[in-house]
C-alpha cells in the first residue's frame, strides 16, 4: 500500500513538472550571436492546437492612447560625448591680496570671511608709527614749499618794479617828478637808485650852477673843472648803481625760484612717499585739517569689488609690508578646471563646447573650453581644460565638483535609432518593426552610441517603419499574448 502510495505522490510530481515547464517554456529562447527572427510564442487553446504569436497589433486608438509612436528608420549623426571630472574654482585673474602699506598694528578689523565689498570700501584701520612720521614730514615740506613760493613771488615783484623804475631812471626825470611815481614793492634797490640818483642831480645842478657863475667871472675856471669831475663820477655811481641793482634782483630772484623748486621737488618726494604707502590723493588733501593723533592711523581699503575669501588679521595684530591680509575675488565670472584624460587629450581642444552639471545638484549649463595644458601632470598623467563660466547670480560656488560633458566627435551612419526603440528580450536587444501581422520584433546587432542614439549594424534596413516611443507597452503585450492574453495574434 505504502509503495502504490509513493508511485502515485511521483507521478503527480512529475505531472506538475511538465505543467510548468509548459508554461514557462511558452516563448522560446534566441541563441547564438547572429540576429535570427524571434521563434513565435506557443500558447495552448482549449481543444486546439498551439499558435505562433509574433506581432501584436493595436489599433490608431490604442497607440495613441498608450502613447506608441512609429518612425522611419533611417540615417543620422552620433554625437560621440565623454564625460570629465571637473571643480568650480575663483577665476585667479581676479584674485586680489591685499596687504598693509605701512607696518603698524591693526586697531579695527571691519569685514570678515565671506563678506562682499565694494571697490575702496574699509577692511581695516592700520596705526602705524612709520607712516605718521611720513605724513609729518610731508606737512613741513609743504609749509617749507608755501614760505618758498611766498618768497619767489617776492622776488617777481621786486625784480619787475625795480626794472620799471631802471627804465623810467634812464630818461633823467626830476627829483620832483620822482617822488611822485610809485613803482611798488622793492626793498633796498629802490633806497640805493634813488640816493645815487638825486646824488647825479645834485652834481648835475651844481655844474649848471658854477657854467653861469664861471661867464659871470664870479668863479674860477678850477671851480668849473672840479663842478664837472663830480657830475662825471656822479654819473658813474648812478650806472654803477642801475647796473648793480638789475644784476642783484636778478640774482635773488633765481635763487627764489631755485628755493621754490627744491621746496616742490621735496614736496613731491614727500608725497610719492605717501602714496606708496597707499594714500589716494583725497587723504593727502585732508592731511592735517583734522585731529593730529589721526596721523599714524590709515585705511586698509578694497582695491576691487568682490568676496573676501581669505582673511589673516585679527584686532591688536602686529603686521607688516609683507603680510596678506585680505583676499578678495570677485566672483561672477568663475573658472571651471576639467581632468582631461590622456586617451581623450587629442580631441579636447579650446573652443569645443561643454556643458556643465553640478554633481548632486540641479544646476546645468552651457560652456566652452578655452585653454588645455600643453602637458600632462606627472603623477596623474592628465591634463586641465579651463571652461569659463558667467556667474553673475552665484550659484556656482568656487569648490564645487562638476561634470563637464564635451563633444568629441560627430559621425554621420547610415542607420541609427533613438535608444528608446530599443528593448530587451530573452537577453537579446530587438526593435519593434511594423509588419502586416502587426508589430513584430526584430533582433538587432548594435556598434557605435551615445547619449541617445545608437547605431544599427544588422536586424532591420534603411526605411523599416519601427515603435519610436513606448515600445515596452508592446513589449508588455506580446508577452501578455503569450498566456493567451492581450492583443496578440
Amino acid at each position: 500500500m505504502c509503495k502504490w502510495n509513493g508511485m502515485i505522490w511521483a507521478a503527480g510530481g512529475a505531472a506538475a513538472c511538465l505543467a510548468l515547464l509548459w508554461a514557462f517554456g511558452a516563448v522560446r529562447p534566441l541563441r547564438g550571436d547572429s540576429p535570427q527572427p524571434m521563434e513565435a510564442p506557443h500558447s495552448k487553446k482549449a481543444g486546439g492546437p498551439a499558435e505562433h504569436h509574433q506581432a501584436v497589433k493595436f489599433s490608431p486608438g490604442e497607440r495613441k492612447e498608450f502613447g506608441i509612436t512609429l518612425a522611419e528608420a533611417g540615417p543620422g549623426t552620433l554625437r560621440i560625448t565623454r564625460d570629465f571630472p571637473g571643480e568650480v574654482v575663483f577665476n585667479p585673474e581676479t584674485l586680489v591680496h591685499v596687504v598693509a602699506r605701512a607696518p603698524g598694528i591693526a586697531r579695527e578689523v571691519k569685514k570678515e570671511l565671506g563678506d562682499p565689498v565694494k571697490k575702496g570700501e574699509v577692511l581695516a584701520v592700520i596705526e602705524s608709527p612709520a607712516l605718521g612720521a611720513a605724513k609729518s614730514e610731508y606737512l613741513a615740506k609743504k609749509r617749507m614749499e608755501a614760505l618758498a613760493r611766498a618768497d619767489r613771488e617776492r622776488a617777481e615783484a621786486v625784480h619787475r618794479n625795480t626794472l620799471k623804475l631802471l627804465d623810467y631812471l634812464a630818461g633823467f626825470p626830476s627829483l620832483e617828478e620822482m617822488r611822485k611815481k610809485d613803482f611798488g614793492e622793492m626793498g633796498e634797490a629802490r633806497n640805493r637808485l634813488v640816493s645815487t640818483f638825486a646824488e647825479f642831480v645834485f652834481a648835475r645842478e651844481a655844474l649848471e650852477m658854477e657854467k653861469k657863475l664861471f661867464r659871470e667871472k664870479v668863479s674860477s675856471k678850477a671851480d668849473l673843472l672840479e663842478a664837472e669831475s663830480r657830475l662825471k663820477k656822479a654819473r658813474a655811481a648812478l650806472e654803477t648803481a642801475r647796473e648793480s641793482v638789475a644784476f642783484e634782483v636778478k640774482r635773488r630772484l633765481l635763487s627764489a625760484r631755485r628755493a621754490f623748486q627744491v621746496a616742490e621737488f621735496e614736496v613731491k618726494a614727500a608725497e610719492r612717499k605717501l602714496h606708496v604707502l597707499g594714500l589716494d590723493d583725497k587723504e593727502l588733501e585732508n592731511l592735517g585739517k583734522g585731529d593730529d593723533r589721526d596721523l599714524a592711523c590709515y585705511f586698509l581699503r578694497a582695491p576691487e569689488k568682490g568676496v573676501i575669501t581669505a582673511k589673516h588679521l585679527t584686532r591688536g595684530e602686529l603686521v607688516t609690508g609683507e603680510d596678506r591680509l585680505f583676499t578678495i575675488a570677485d566672483p561672477r565670472l568663475v573658472w571651471v578646471r576639467l581632468t582631461i584624460y590622456q586617451k581623450d587629450i587629442q580631441a579636447v581642444r579650446p573652443g569645443k563646447e561643454v556643458v556643465v552639471r553640478g554633481d548632486r545638484v540641479s544646476l546645468e549649463t552651457k560652456g566652452r573650453i578655452t585653454y588645455v595644458t600643453p602637458f600632462l601632470e606627472e603623477a596623474t598623467r592628465t591634463a586641465l581644460a579651463r571652461v569659463v563660466l558667467s556667474n553673475e547670480e552665484g550659484k556656482w560656488k568656487p569648490g564645487m565638483f562638476v561634470t563637464g560633458s564635451a563633444l568629441l566627435e560627430e559621425i554621420r551612419l547610415p542607420l541609427l535609432l533613438p535608444k528608446s526603440a530599443l528593448l530587451e528580450m530573452e537577453g537579446r536587444k530587438v526593435v519593434f518593426v511594423e509588419t502586416p501581422e502587426g508589430l513584430e520584433p526584430r533582433p538587432v546587432k548594435t556598434g557605435r552610441e551615445d547619449e541617445s542614439s545608437v547605431e544599427i549594424l544588422e536586424g532591420i534596413l534603411a526605411g523599416q517603419v519601427y515603435v519610436k516611443e513606448n515600445a515596452f507597452v508592446v513589449k508588455a503585450e506580446l508577452q501578455k499574448g503569450a498566456f493567451g492574453e492581450g492583443h496578440s495574434h
